[in-house]
C-alpha cells in the first residue's frame, strides 16, 4: 500500500513539473531593445511608420508578420480531387471505375496504368486486377515486373502466383 501511495505522488510531481515547465516556456518576454513595426494606415498604402520600442509588459501589442504574397487562386469543381493534395487522382479515379464494372475485356485498359509515372497509380492498377481476379492479366503482370522496383517486384510476383492458380469449380 505505501508503495502505491508513493507511486501516486511520484507522477503527481511529475505531471505539475511538467506543467509548469511547459507554461513557463511558451512565454516570450520582449526585450526593450527589440521594436514592432506597425503596419501603414490602409487609407495611404505609401505612408511610413517609424518603428515603436516595445514596453517590457506588453505581450499583447507583438503581432504576427503579415504575409508579402498572396496565394493564387485554384478554381476546383465540385466532386473533382484538389491536385496538390491528391496527385493523379483522377487516374485512380479511371481505374476504379473500370474494375467496378468486372468485365475480362476492361484488363487490357486497367494494366495500361501498370507503367504510369506515379507509384500510387502502379498500385491502383495492381490491385485492381487482383480484385478482378483474372487469369488474363497474367502477361501483363509479368511485363510490368521487369521494370519494377524491388518492393513493386515482390508484390507482382505473388500477384502473378496467386492468379496463375487453377480455378475451382463450385457446385
Amino acid at each position: 500500500m505505501p508503495g502505491r501511495l508513493l507511486l501516486f505522488l511520484g507522477m503527481l510531481i511529475m505531471i505539475s513539473l511538467g506543467y509548469f515547465m511547459l507554461r513557463s516556456s511558451s512565454r516570450v518576454t520582449p526585450s526593450v531593445s527589440e521594436t514592432v513595426s506597425a503596419p501603414a494606415s490602409p487609407t495611404n498604402p505609401d505612408e511610413t511608420v517609424q518603428p515603436r520600442p516595445v514596453s517590457e509588459n506588453a505581450t499583447a501589442d507583438v503581432q504576427p508578420p503579415v504575409p508579402t504574397h498572396r496565394p493564387t487562386s485554384v478554381r476546383i469543381r465540385a466532386g473533382q480531387a484538389i491536385p496538390e493534395i491528391f496527385p493523379h487522382q483522377a487516374e485512380r479515379d479511371i481505374i476504379q471505375a473500370l474494375v467496378s464494372k468486372y468485365e475480362v475485356r476492361q484488363v487490357p485498359e486497367i494494366a495500361s496504368y501498370l507503367s504510369h509515372k506515379d507509384a500510387t497509380v502502379r498500385e491502383a492498377a495492381r490491385l485492381g486486377l487482383m480484385q478482378l481476379g483474372y487469369s488474363e492479366a497474367v502477361p501483363y503482370l509479368k511485363a510490368a515486373l521487369i521494370k519494377a522496383s524491388d518492393e513493386e517486384a515482390e508484390q507482382l510476383q505473388a500477384d502473378i502466383e496467386f492468379l496463375s492458380l487453377p480455378t475451382a469449380e463450385i457446385r
